[in-house]
């Protein structure tokens, strides 16, 4: 078995881990550790959470709020656009710091991933005429 699918809900996070079982609760882990994080910048600066224009926030060295913070300002939006992609990053780092070989996480749309070979994204294209899309990485 290459992995296994794993469901896991958090508040507003909902995400799809694909990954060995015996890694599971790492990704589980520094979701949450991720989520104390961001709540607490949230607290200090509760424009983090409305804004629609980027920000210049402290946010105490966090790699992955960081992230946040410049994606928005490159494109112009406010940092909560790049959470789900975050969260993702936060997943496969957590999978693979604790020797995970490989893993994808789905959060909405948002994937991180490494993969040891080629695996198939299908794309989701509900009621249209183009079905069964997908890229191989």
């Amino acid at each position: 078995m290459r992995w296994k699918r794993f469901h896991i809900e958090d508040k507003e996070t909902i995400v799809t881990l694909l990954c060995q079982p015996a890694y599971r609760m790492s990704a589980v882990y520094a979701m949450k550790q991720f989520r104390s994080r961001l709540e607490e910048v949230i607290r200090q600066n509760p424009e983090f959470r409305t804004s629609h224009i980027p920000l210049e926030v402290s946010q105490d060295g966090d790699e992955f709020i960081q992230s946040m913070l410049t994606a928005s300002s490159m494109v112009r939006v406010g940092p909560m656009a790049g959470v789900a992609g975050a969260f993702a990053e936060v997943a496969l780092e957590g999978l693979l710091h604790t020797g995970a070989p490989e893993a994808v996480v789905d959060n909405g749309g948002d994937i991180a991933l490494s993969v040891l070979s080629p695996v198939t994204i299908g794309i989701y294209t509900g009621n249209a005429a183009v079905q069964n899309l997908g890229f191989k990485i």
